[in-house]
C-alpha cells in the first residue's frame, strides 16, 4: 500500500512537471514569436524607406546626368541652401486632399520635375529601354506602395490598372503615389557630399544606410543613360556624389517626420 502511494505521487509531480514545462515553452514560443514579429516588421519599414531613398536617389543621379535643365534647377537649388543639400519639396511643389494629387507651380520651375518624371516613366513605361544583349542595366528596387486594399507586398509599378483607365492616366497616377511616398509620406532630401564638379564624366547616387556607419554597400555609378554600375561607396569616395537622406521635421508640413526609431544624426553621414 505505502509503495502504492508513492507510486502516485510520482506519476502527480511527473505530470505536474511536464504541464509546467509545456506552458513555460508554449509562453516562451509565443513571447519569442511576438519578439519576431516586432523586430520583422521594423526591419521592413526600414527596408522600404530605404528602397524609396535608393531609387529617389537613382532617378536624381539620371536627372543630373542626362537633362541639362533639371540639373540646373537641382544644383541652383543645393547652392542657395548654403549646406550641401536641397529637400525634395523644394524642388518638387506637391499638393494632396488625399483624393487628388498634383504637382506644379507657376512661382516654381518644374524642370527637376519634369525631368524625374521622364527617368521614372522610362523605368515603369517601358521595360526594354536600356535592352542590350550583352549588358542590363543596375538599377535598386522600386519602391512598394504600402496601405493599399490590395498591396500584398507587390512592387505598386505592377498593380493593375482600374478599368477604364488611359494609359496616360495610369501612369500618371503612378507617378503622383510615387511623388506621395517621397513628398507626403515622408521627409527626404538630396545631399552632395563633395559638392557638384563640372565637367561631368560620371555621378554616384546612393541613400543613407538607415544605421550609424559611415559607409553603403549598395550605390550606383551612373556613366552614361543605360550605363549604371554597382558600387561601394565611403567618406573618401570622390567625384559627383548623391545622397538621398531623411531629415526630421520641425513643422508644417513636415510634423510627422520625427524618425524616432533612429537614434542618429542624418548628417553625420559622409559628412
Amino acid at each position: 500500500m505505502r509503495n502504492t502511494l508513492k507510486l502516485i505521487a510520482l506519476v502527480f509531480i511527473l505530470n505536474f512537471s511536464s504541464c509546467s514545462e509545456d506552458e513555460l515553452i508554449e509562453t516562451n514560443s509565443e513571447t519569442q514569436s511576438s519578439i519576431a514579429k516586432s523586430t520583422t516588421l521594423t526591419e521592413i519599414e526600414d527596408i522600404r524607406l530605404q528602397n524609396l531613398m535608393q531609387w529617389t536617389g537613382h532617378l536624381a543621379g539620371q536627372v543630373a546626368l542626362n537633362n541639362n535643365e533639371g540639373r540646373a534647377q537641382f544644383i541652383n537649388a543645393v547652392n542657395a541652401s548654403n549646406n550641401g543639400s536641397v529637400k525634395l519639396s523644394d524642388l518638387i511643389h506637391y499638393e494632396s486632399d488625399n483624393q487628388n494629387r498634383s504637382y506644379g507651380n507657376t512661382d516654381l520651375s518644374e524642370s527637376f520635375a519634369n525631368a524625374l518624371k521622364d527617368e521614372f516613366y522610362k523605368y515603369v513605361l517601358i521595360s526594354d529601354f536600356c535592352s542590350n544583349p550583352e549588358r542590363t542595366r543596375d538599377r535598386p528596387v522600386p519602391p512598394e506602395l504600402p496601405g493599399q486594399p490590395n498591396f500584398q507586398h507587390q512592387s505598386w509599378i505592377y498593380n493593375y490598372p482600374e478599368p477604364g483607365d488611359t494609359e496616360e492616366e495610369i501612369y500618371e497616377e503612378r507617378f503622383q503615389q510615387y511623388l506621395g511616398l517621397i513628398l507626403e509620406d515622408n521627409c527626404l532630401e538630396i545631399y552632395l557630399p563633395n559638392g557638384f564638379n563640372t565637367p561631368i564624366r560620371n555621378i554616384i547616387s546612393s541613400a543613407h544606410p538607415l544605421l550609424d556607419q559611415n559607409f553603403n554597400y549598395e550605390a550606383y555609378k551612373h556613366v552614361a543613360e543605360c550605363n549604371i554600375d554597382p558600387i561601394n561607396i565611403t567618406s573618401r569616395t570622390l567625384g559627383n556624389i548623391i545622397i538621398v537622406r531623411p531629415y526630421i521635421g520641425t513643422g508644417f508640413p513636415d510634423t510627422n517626420c520625427t524618425y524616432t526609431q533612429f537614434d542618429f544624426d542624418f548628417t553625420d553621414f559622409l559628412d
